[in-house]
């Protein structure tokens, strides 16, 4: 219930892009999400296959520790996205789509949160009680998982995106590859945010 400085400047840096009108605005924005990075540490290539379960990770800056006492069954995120906990996420599965599956490089770390040999098509495994898959295990059993409410790669990302919009590609592009390293060891951005198509499946930005 109390969150940190870091948090603080986060929540600023979140509304200071909603209002960011000018070159100045972002850059101001860009400011504040970099300063709020100090309360958290990017998730690296080798645990990005975490669950999303735990308040404990370094990449936490916000999140609600559950304890057995105040636990719940159905209503909750997690049993709405797990399929192996057996609940809503077995009765309607989340899965991504071929077309975006087919756009995540075989080099980034994130391509396993979607099982492409699951019997349906691309389910998602990225929000898991355990990792394990085993529903005999006590968090399956007690639906016991923290909520996360903020991520310290919120930052690193909104900064990325102000300093875009400020007209800075080169920092911006800096910003994102660094970012990036952590979850695809081959990542290059060459591109500028601000030539992208007005839509998802628009294809024509440099």
């Amino acid at each position: 219930s109390h969150i940190s400085v870091n948090v603080a400047k986060a929540l600023k840096a979140r509304i200071l892009s909603y209002t960011a009108k000018t070159a100045a605005d972002w850059k101001a924005v860009a400011a504040v999400a970099k300063e709020a990075q100090a309360g958290g540490t990017i998730c690296t290539i080798d645990n990005v296959y975490n669950g999303f379960n735990s308040a404990d990770q370094k990449f936490v800056m916000w999140g609600y520790y559950t304890i057995q006492e105040q636990t719940t069954t159905n209503p909750q995120f997690m049993a709405h996205m797990d399929y192996y906990w057996g609940g809503y996420g077995k009765a309607a599965p989340k899965c991504c789509s071929a077309w975006l599956y087919d756009k995540i490089a075989a080099t980034d770390a994130r391509k396993a949160w979607f099982n492409a040999t699951h019997e349906y098509p691309l389910l998602q495994e990225k929000f898991l009680f355990n990792i394990n898959k085993d529903p005999n295990d006590a968090k399956y059993v007690n639906s016991i998982c923290d909520r996360i409410y903020m991520r310290v790669e919120e930052m690193h990302l909104l900064e990325a995106e102000a300093l875009c919009r400020a007209g800075e590609d080169a920092a911006a592009q800096t910003v994102l590859n660094n970012y990036m390293k952590n979850r695809d060891a081959s990542y290059n951005c060459t591109k500028t945010g601000t030539e992208l198509g007005a839509l998802t499946t628009d294809l024509t930005g440099s």
